[in-house]
């Protein structure tokens, strides 16, 4: 099971962009990547409220429906893969892994950058926001992906760069792999390893697996 942003694709770029295209709306200087990607891992309305501190009095929700309308309209402009992804994707498929995509990313633009990086037809399962009640930390997102792969828990991992995806895999009872080079911090979560890129996940599995 994999998380999206910061761990299967680069998704900061477009992000970024919907942000400075309603800053220039307000007559606001754009934003460097860097800056808006530091700042995100709490949701959209949480972005916006920090990347709207140099502008006059806003109303925060409106501002942040027009980021999210612009960003959903723009989510493969500039977003990648990271290195190595489709590759490896396609080894641990032909091996006999299930693989999901768990977000908190809504369903419909997670869809949308998975069909249009090329990621789908390896997938088993996408469950994004708004598919479960909860979203991580919570397990219900996990739990609805062993389910619809038929999988058990023990015997899965969760791939992610952020502590709520190391805090699903705890409240799920699966193994965590936490990618050092997302966006995310781990906090105080344990994981049972780390990789510094994507390309490691496959001898990882592999190896884990004939142990």
């Amino acid at each position: 099971m994999f998380d999206l942003d910061g761990t299967v694709a680069d998704t900061c770029a477009d992000l970024a962009g919907a942000v400075n295209h309603v800053r220039a709306e307000h007559g606001l200087a754009a934003l460097p990547v860097a800056t808006v990607t530091s700042l995100l891992g709490n949701g959209l309305k949480d972005l916006t409220t920090r990347t709207f501190t140099d502008a006059p009095p806003i109303d925060v929700d409106a501002v942040t429906e027009r980021v999210k309308n612009y960003y959903w309209s723009h989510v493969v402009d500039e977003t990648c893969l990271y290195d190595g992804v489709l590759e490896t994707l396609a080894h641990l498929k032909a091996v006999g892994y299930k693989l999901a995509v768990i977000t908190n990313k809504p369903e419909g633009p997670a869809k949308t950058i998975m069909d249009g990086l090329g990621v789908s037809p390896y997938l088993d399962c996408l469950i994004g926001g708004g598919r479960c009640a909860k979203l991580k930390p919570d397990p219900e997102p996990l739990f609805t992906a062993l389910k619809e792969t038929g999988c058990d828990a023990a015997q899965s991992w969760i791939i992610g760069d952020n502590w709520t995806d190391l805090g699903a895999a705890a409240n799920a009872g699966v193994k965590a792999c936490f990618c050092t080079y997302g966006y995310g911090s781990k906090r105080d979560y344990a994981v049972d390893v780390e990789i510094a890129s994507f390309r490691e996940l496959e001898k990882l599995l592999l190896t884990t697996e004939q142990a």
